[in-house]
């Protein structure tokens, strides 16, 4: 029966560096888990759009990421109020990503809501295409 050999590789040897020991492992692994990685279910990736917000309203990393906006900008008093447009503004306004478009809807619900009820009229609003992520930004689908 054959020796077992010691854990090496042709590059560890080449290098005369020596095997990782148990507390260098730990270490890694310890920085993977506070760094977030292997959170959720094993065998899960993290889905990297769940780290969109509105402080940078046009990143995104999937098509899905994107939405033709209703609400336009953040709404923090009635001077800010706007009416509502078609969605895209048929093309006027340039997309953005869902949690910034969820966090001024929101607002503009807040504030808004009993303003736009006398100063707003309804809009008939034409389909428009959806957008897509072209390089990490929200952009119409041309």
């Amino acid at each position: 029966m054959a020796t077992p050999r010691a854990w090496t590789t042709p590059f560890l040897r080449a290098s005369k560096l020596s095997p990782p020991d148990a507390t260098s492992l730990l270490a890694v692994a310890l920085a993977f888990q506070l760094a977030g990685c292997g959170d959720g279910e094993a065998g899960t990736a993290r889905n990297p759009s769940d780290s969109l917000t509105a402080e940078d309203p046009t990143a995104c990393f999937a098509d899905t990421d994107c939405v033709n906006p209703e609400h336009h900008s953040p709404v923090e008093s009635v001077e800010q109020c706007y009416c509502p447009t078609c969605p895209g503004n048929v093309g006027t306004l340039a997309p953005i990503n869902v949690p910034a478009h969820t966090e001024y809807e929101s607002q503009w619900q807040a504030v808004c809501s009993e303003w736009a009820s006398t100063n707003c009229a309804p809009l008939p609003c034409p389909v428009t295409a959806p957008p897509v992520c072209r390089d990490n930004i929200c952009a119409t689908s041309d």
